[in-house]
């Protein structure tokens, strides 16, 4: 009887090390099958308002600046993203940002400026030269993350001459 008890223990053990395992392994997984490119989920996220505008990128192109303020609270920055061509904003886009493409972004921290390493903003609905909504994630250095929604008014500058 010693010798089923003691197999018995071996056995709970062994079920309990493979669920802690399982377990372990199931945590490390992307949650609900989540991507880099999937947009962060609307629940909880700060609301941005600003504008749309014409603008030219560095390499002297036609872009798209988009300038967003948080409503609310205000220790969050401001937001800047550059977006160049400006045909990939449409409805429905999905526009990674990291360094090496040809997008940019900046968050203006109490007059401190920072460039994330990467991100992406999703486009939910664009009537050109009109308004926009979506969201926007941008990943910084040390993993700080700066998560968003964003409705935006379009802005006329006037005529921009790039190039």
């Amino acid at each position: 009887m010693h010798s089923r008890l003691l197999t018995s223990r071996s056995l709970s053990w062994t079920a309990l090390v493979l669920v802690a395992l399982t377990a372990g392994c199931t945590l490390s997984m992307p949650l609900l099958g989540q991507t880099q490119m999937d947009p962060p989920s609307a629940i909880g996220l700060t609301a941005y308002t600003g504008t749309l505008q014409r603008s030219c990128s560095p390499v002297d192109a036609a872009a798209l600046a988009l300038e967003l303020e948080p409503s609310s609270p205000a220790d969050m920055p401001r937001i800047s993203i550059l977006l160049w061509p400006p045909d990939d904003f449409q409805t429905g886009a999905a526009i990674i940002l990291d360094g090496p493409s040809a997008q940019s972004a900046a968050a203006i921290w109490a007059g401190e400026t920072e460039s994330p390493a990467g991100g992406g903003l999703w486009v939910e609905a664009y009537q050109p030269e009109q308004e926009a909504t979506g969201r926007f994630r941008l990943d910084f250095e040390g993993g700080k993350r700066l998560e968003g929604r964003f409705q935006v008014r379009w802005f006329d500058p006037g005529p921009m001459l790039c190039g």
